[in-house]
This record gives C-alpha cells, sequence and structure tokens, in this order.
C-alpha cells in the first residue's frame, strides 16, 4: 500500500482538541518539551479556557506543531507502518520535515516561533486578512483579485485548497471586493478567516526575508521520507532546496490541490492526517474521492488506523 501523511496548518486548532490524550504519556512528554524549549506554558493555553491564547499565532503556530509530532511520536511507538510520502499544509509542512528527520523538534519549534513573529509584525494588525472563496474554480478567483486590486492595495489567492475552494489573502479593503464580486459570479460562500494578517501574500515579503536569513544559520538533515513542498509542488531533496521553500512559503500559495493530486499520480492510495482536526482529510476527499482517508485526532482512533492500514 502506498501511504502518505499530511499535517495540517493554522486554523485547525479547537477547544478539546486534546482531551482524549490527556492521559497519554507521550502526548505529555512532546508538550512538556515544546513549553521548555519555548518557555511557554503551552499545557496551559491548550487546556485553559482562554480560546484567544490559543488563537495568537505565536502560540497557535508552535502548539499546532506540537501536537503534530506528539501524535506522529504516538503513531510511530505503536508500529504504525510507514508512510511513502509526505507533504504538510503551510505550518505543517514544518511537521512533515520534522517527522521525516529533516529537523529536530527542537529546531522546527525554534522557526516555527520565529516565523511566527515574523509573519505577525509583517503587516499591522487590522490592515490585511484572509476570506475562503467556495464554489469557484483557483482560475476563476485569481482573476477577480487581479480585477479589484489597485497599484497600492492587493488581494492575492494564499490557498488553493481544492477545485472549487480558494483562500485569498491581502489588503481587508481589497478582500471585501473580491468576496463581494465572488458572490455576484456564482460563489457559494465568500466568508472571512479569523486570522490577524494577510498570510501566503506577497505582503509577507519581509517575513520571507527574515525567515531566509534565518535558515542560513540551520543544518538541515536529509529526508528520511519524501516531503513534497507548498510552492512547487516538488519532492524536497537537499538542504539547499528545502531552506529556499520554507523563506518562500510564507509569501506564496500552498497549493494544496495539486499536492494531493500529486499523491494520486504517484500511486497513493492512503492518506493520512496527523494533526488536530479532519480539515485536511475533507480536502482529500474532494480532491481525490477514490482515496482512503484517516485522520488521528484522537486517542483511541489511531489503534483503528494502524489496524485497518495492516489490512
Amino acid at each position: 500500500m502506498s501511504l502518505a501523511f499530511v499535517f495540517p496548518g493554522q486554523g485547525s486548532q479547537s477547544p478539546g482538541m486534546l482531551d482524549s490524550f490527556k492521559n497519554n504519556l507521550i502526548v505529555k512528554k512532546t508538550i512538556e518539551e515544546a513549553s521548555d524549549g519555548l518557555k511557554v506554558d503551552f499545557h496551559k493555553i491548550i487546556y485553559g479556557d482562554d480560546p484567544n491564547l490559543m488563537n495568537l499565532t505565536v502560540n497557535t503556530q508552535p502548539i499546532i506543531l506540537t501536537i503534530s509530532i506528539s501524535l506522529w511520536r504516538v503513531y510511530c511507538e505503536r508500529n504504525g507502518p510507514v508512510p511513502s510520502v509526505m507533504a504538510g499544509h503551510s505550518l505543517g509542512e514544518y511537521s512533515a520535515l520534522t517527522a521525516s528527520g529533516v529537523l529536530s523538534f527542537e529546531q522546527a519549534l525554534e522557526l516555527v516561533s520565529f516565523r511566527a513573529k515574523s509573519m505577525q509584525k509583517a503587516v499591522p494588525t487590522g490592515l490585511g486578512g484572509m476570506a475562503a472563496i467556495i464554489g469557484l474554480s483557483g482560475d476563476i478567483v485569481k482573476k477577480l483579485c487581479v480585477d479589484c486590486s489597485r497599484s497600492d492595495l492587493i488581494a492575492e489567492p494564499a490557498n488553493f485548497n481544492s477545485s472549487e475552494q480558494t483562500v485569498i489573502s491581502g489588503a481587508n479593503e481589497i478582500i471585501e471586493k473580491v468576496c463581494a464580486r465572488a458572490k455576484e459570479c456564482g460563489a457559494r460562500r465568500a466568508v472571512r478567516l479569523a486570522v490577524s494578517a494577510p498570510f501566503h501574500s506577497t505582503l509577507m515579503e519581509s517575513a520571507a526575508r527574515d525567515l531566509k536569513g534565518r535558515l542560513i544559520q540551520e543544518k538541515l538533515c536529509l529526508p528520511k521520507i519524501p516531503v513534497i513542498n507548498n510552492v512547487d509542488v516538488e519532492v524536497l531533496r537537499n538542504e539547499n532546496q528545502i531552506k529556499s521553500s520554507l523563506s518562500k512559503q510564507v509569501m506564496s500559495a500552498v497549493r494544496w490541490n495539486e499536492t494531493i493530486q500529486k499523491f494520486h499520480k504517484m500511486g497513493v492510495i492512503c492518506i493520512v492526517e496527523c494533526g488536530p482536526g479532519k480539515v485536511l482529510t475533507g480536502l482529500s476527499k474532494r480532491i481525490c474521492p477514490n482515496v482512503r482517508t484517516f485522520s488521528l485526532y484522537n486517542d483511541e482512533i489511531i489503534n483503528e488506523v494502524i489496524s485497518s492500514l495492516a489490512k
């Protein structure tokens, strides 16, 4: 069986997402490791009752990385089959690179924390945002962005999530115009997302520059499991390619629809989502309905998934 693992990005978090893992020692130790490394009490944020703390970008990104890697460790400890290929959606690419051995968990935490801070400061809060357009092709959404943008204010496709779901990013004024035009063109929905900045757009250029400078200092290992990147949907093969891809990623569109289609062309017949929520599982089903999909979203189901994969 050709098996792929995918790792979610920002937006997959939710209250109670780790309730079934409260007694899992691997998950507990991984959260402690992250808390010690970044000097933040992630256990308190994850299990606390203040969603605002969870949804702060500087907390959300390392938390999702931590949860994804903790679930990967549980899966590996229970002798789950090794995937033949991996990918991660935006932030999730760091989880994939960690699971494949390119980054140590400590490295990934520091890089993701740096990335989150750089992305947050790239555009002043309140000036930019994102929205999901559902029911139109990516090409139509891209044209709407071009038509509505001005020389000083822009909107751009940020995530090509499926053939009928595209997330746009940019200046709030232009985002509103694109959403209105999208509805006029027949979009089923055009919804603003609860994010604090226009991620994956050229407005993140300063963040990309900062991250490029930070990555120069890092020593990366070669991947033990192939990872397909977000920027050009290619397998990451060497250190320079990985660093270049990660620095460009913050200001480039996530080509997720093409990634899942590439899995299919590579012979993947099963996709497992490793992290909080089931967002990527839903997208996989829509993009490739014949591919088997699973999510490691609670402790009990991990054993069921491993058992199913063994059949």
